[in-house]
């Protein structure tokens, strides 16, 4: 339901239409175009990742950009739209179980009028709204010339209406706080006939745009076609064994840094420890004496791409060293290990070798020696050698640290690896054929077929000013700077087996799959917005929207009382679909590869006079892939036909702010209501020319409250299906939606 202004509240309540609350609508005539809005996301097909699932080295894999295009039909209008005036009537219905609202109105086809005026207009002047009124050749045998009107009341023309009790005079529609819209509607047929000079206009709500646009290229973009739904695949887990070798490294520095600049000391370069020749060496800067603290040289190294490292050899010139091996990760903001290296200053030393180390050993020969270290990720090492040992031969400090050889080796081993073909942060509107919920499915064809509402969105009114219109944030599903206009109640669940096979269906078909399995309607509200959300049956009250664009959930309802708005009701009970008993489930699909289908599950149906008929309603679909998605849609089918068993027709002085998917408490003497109906769909019918606007009510009777008197008691739903229609019961639905301004 939606907050009415005061006044109109006042004149639904006063039963006097006339005068200033007589019944009125304005009906904005808007050329729609089609806008198409452009991306390109550089998907990732591919991506490895460690078994900690952290991307492993190589990052990712191959490439390519995914082209994704979505269809605005209600903004950035460029053309004024205009007034319809001498409207003789003005019908039209909605409800959750239409697939398309319609609406018709009928107009005098001769020279405008004022509102109200007797139209008496010369026969010469018939025709005047006719779309090729004076633009023939031969329109000059009748004197007629083109008006504002030639080509204008065509087939795929946009009408907004706004309907009340009374209007500002001279305020545009959309801004008159007297009038509140009623729909929007798409031209379907004009017909135009002699003898009364009247035109009558059929049109279909944008629910139309679902039921025509199929889901082939363009409405649906190349990169989505064939189109097909799934969860993100798992990763692909590879094991891979890799070969031992040398690692490739390079020098990032020695302990001869601070005192020489790096220089070879007496010829002895650094890069003699990697060219394989046991002849050669590097030689540190000399120390007084071993015992001093700052007596500790090292060579530290870069792996050229960061990796496994399976061990790390070195060989020495002299012997009774003690070898040490430092180890890092993450480029040297740390080192591995927990006992430090000695090196102490002593207000001499300079070369910072008091770091962590995971290693030592003795140095007991000029052979070979070895670390293992067995580590993945490895950025740097670090050999330092400590008691260091007497070279006579050069001048100055005679106790040095000297290296023939060092070589780093990886492997073998084997290396597991994750093959994330969609990562698990990918959204529906940036990955082909993936969804996270079963509303991305319903928020995609939505934005393919028209809905899509760009940020930054305008609209020009009938006045010609310009109203900016933006949502508040993006639809992150969609990957895009924009949302669905409309509200979609997110599920919470998306199977297993995926929702295949949609190619050339209608998209209102697409949308319907998903319905059948959640339990949830959909329609087309006032302002031509996408409503998607589950039933408003489990708990009493409406979903209630302020004239500011707030919605929260009430206990409110509206009463319809035959003292004061019922003109007339009809109630029926009926036996038709009753079943016993309900199975739900998918045919095993003996298809080579397919591993889908031999889901199942059967409940209960609901029968308030059991007399020990046999009916058992089967329903086989392959949308379902556990048992608990087969459960919940046995339940609903149950719940449908539940609520089939007592309806009623109840015809009231109009009242717009009563909207489908609404609970209203009726009271009346000869069918002895008294209780909460659900509105299941509305009839709204206005005659101009006598000033009677009516609403009929298409409802089906609910009960008290759900703990009491019911239609259908919620104990008697499984545990899934209590878990995924009552959650929401009671929150609020947000609405991100604010026609009366930028939001």
């Amino acid at each position: 339901m939606r907050e009415i202004p005061a006044e109109m509240n006042r004149a639904w309540k006063s039963g006097q239409f006339v005068g200033r609350d007589r019944p009125y609508v304005s009906l904005v005539l808007r050329q729609p175009r089609m806008r198409l809005h452009s991306s390109l996301h550089p998907a990732p097909r591919q991506q490895n990742l460690a078994p900690s699932g952290i991307p492993f080295r190589g990052g990712w894999g191959e490439r390519r950009s995914v082209a994704q295009q979505y269809a605005s039909y209600l903004w950035g209008d460029s053309v004024k739209p205009v007034l319809l005036p001498n409207i003789k009537s003005f019908s039209w219905s909605r409800g959750v179980s239409q697939d398309v609202g319609q609406a018709t109105i009928e107009l005098w086809n001769t020279n405008p009028y004022p509102f109200g005026a007797e139209v008496q207009g010369d026969p010469l002047r018939s025709g005047y709204f006719s779309y090729n009124y004076g633009g023939m050749q031969h329109s000059s045998r009748w004197g007629h010339l083109k008006n504002e009107w030639f080509g204008k009341l065509v087939p795929d023309m946009l009408i907004e209406s706004y309907e009340g009790y009374g209007h500002s005079e001279g305020v545009a529609p959309e801004r008159d706080g007297l009038l509140l819209q009623t729909g929007v509607w798409r031209i379907r047929d004009v017909e135009m006939t002699a003898g009364d000079r009247v035109m009558r206009i059929t049109c279909e709500d944008l629910g139309s745009l679902l039921t025509e646009q199929i889901a082939f290229p363009p409405v649906v973009p190349n990169d989505w076609y064939p189109l097909s739904f799934g969860p993100i695949p798992d990763p692909i887990r590879t094991d891979t064994v890799v070969p031992g070798g040398n690692v490739g490294i390079r020098i990032t520095k020695t302990s001869n840094l601070r005192w020489n600049n790096d220089r070879p000391m007496f010829g002895w370069a650094k890069e003699n420890v990697l060219d394989g020749n046991g002849h050669s060496a590097w030689v540190s800067v000399g120390n007084v004496h071993p015992s001093r603290g700052f007596a500790y040289e090292y060579i530290e190294f870069a792996l050229n791409q960061p990796g496994f490292v399976s061990e790390v050899t070195f060989s020495t010139v002299n012997k009774g060293y003690t070898a040490y091996l430092s180890v890092s990760t993450d480029n040297m903001r740390s080192w591995h290990g927990t006992e430090v290296i000695g090196w102490r200053s002593e207000n001499i030393g300079r070369n910072g070798g008091n770091i962590p180390f995971v290693q030592s050993q003795p140095v007991g020969s000029e052979d070979t020696h070895s670390f293992a270290v067995n580590m993945d990720g490895v950025t740097h090492f670090r050999v330092t050698l400590g008691n260091l040992q007497y070279f006579g031969q050069f001048p100055g400090y005679k106790y040095r640290g000297a290296f023939r050889e060092i070589a780093a080796r990886g492997g073998p081993r084997t290396v597991t690896t994750f093959t994330e073909l969609v990562p698990k942060t990918a959204e529906a509107g940036s990955h082909a054929g993936i969804a996270k919920d079963w509303t991305d499915v319903i928020k995609m064809c939505l934005a393919w077929a028209g809905w899509y509402w760009p940020r930054g969105s305008r609209r020009m009114l009938s006045d010609g000013t310009v109203r900016i219109t933006s949502p508040t944030q993006p639809d992150q599903v969609l990957a895009a700077d924009g949302r669905v206009w409309g509200d979609v109640e997110v599920a919470g669940t998306m199977g297993p087996a995926g929702y295949k096979n949609l190619a050339k269906q209608p998209l209102r078909q697409v949308i319907q799959g998903v319905l059948d399995v959640l339990g949830h309607v959909f329609f087309i509200d006032e302002t031509g917005a996408a409503i998607v959300r589950s039933p408003n049956l489990f708990t009493v009250g409406n979903w209630y929207r302020s004239l500011t664009g707030q919605t929260v959930r009430t206990e409110q309802v509206t009463p319809l009382d035959e003292a004061t708005c019922i003109i007339d009701i009809r109630t029926r009970i009926s036996g038709r679909n009753i079943r016993d008993r309900i199975s739900v489930g998918n045919p095993m699909n003996v298809q080579e590869g397919d591993k889908s289908g031999g889901v199942s599950a059967s409940v209960a149906g609901w029968n308030p006079n059991p007399t020990g008929l046999r009916r058992h309603a089967l329903w086989l679909d392959q949308g379902f892939a556990t048992e608990n998605e087969a459960l919940v849609m046995a339940d609903m089918i149950a719940v449908r036909g539940a609520f089939t068993y007592r309806t009623s027709e109840i015809t009231i002085t109009a009242n717009p702010g009563i909207q489908v998917d609404d609970q209203v408490r009726v009271y009346e003497r000869n069918t002895s209501e008294g209780y909460l109906h659900y509105v299941d769909a509305i009839s709204s019918e206005m005659d101009c020319t006598t000033g009677q606007w009516t609403y009929t009510l298409t409802t089906h009777w609910l009960g008290s409250d759900p703990e009491g008197v019911w239609a259908l008691n919620k104990r008697m739903l499984t545990q899934p299906t209590r878990e995924l229609t009552f959650r929401n019961a009671g929150q609020k639905f947000r609405m991100a939606r604010n026609l009366k301004g930028g939001s």
